[in-house]
Formats: C-alpha cells, structure tokens, sequence
C-alpha cells in the first residue's frame, strides 16, 4: 500500500507542481494521468481491504466498499481473493 501512494506521488507531483496546475481541471493529458493513477491507487487499496476484511472479519462501510472488488461469479475455488458479502455493511 505504501508502494502505491510512492507511486501515485511520483506520477502525480509533476503534474500538481506545474505552474498552470488548473490543468489538472480542464480535459487533456494532465487530467487523464491524474485520474489513472487514483483509479490504480483505488484499486490497489481496494485489493489490500477485502484481504484485510476477509482474514480478521472487519465490516467494511458502503463508502469504503465501493473500492473493493466484487466477489467472482464463478465457483469458491477456495482462496480468500474475494471478501465474502457478510462482510459488506449494506
């Protein structure tokens, strides 16, 4: 997880240190870059939450879990990949 915030710092610094920083705002490449990295970010950390949740039982909140990855349709091979749903607070 601290892997993930060094990396979307490196990849976001640049574009929030630039003198015309509202380009951030505006359509174009500096957006575009921006909101990839949160979204891997987001990704990542959603990962490590249902992991988190799924070994010590830890009820995750609507908010929280909107990040989490949904269970997969497919049989229970048995690994702990996914957060069983009695662990999302709906």
């Amino acid at each position: 997880m601290r892997a993930s915030c060094r990396q979307f710092l490196d990849v976001t610094a640049p574009l929030i240190d630039d003198p015309m920083g509202l380009r951030l705002f505006m359509p174009g490449t500096p957006a575009w870059m921006f909101n990839d990295a949160l979204g891997e970010l987001r990704g990542v950390f959603g990962i490590h939450v249902a992991q988190l949740s799924a070994k010590f039982g830890v009820d995750i909140e609507d908010d929280l879990a909107t990040i989490v990855p949904a269970p997969a349709d497919d049989e229970d091979d048995g690994s702990d990949e996914a957060v069983p749903r009695r662990f999302w607070r709906r």
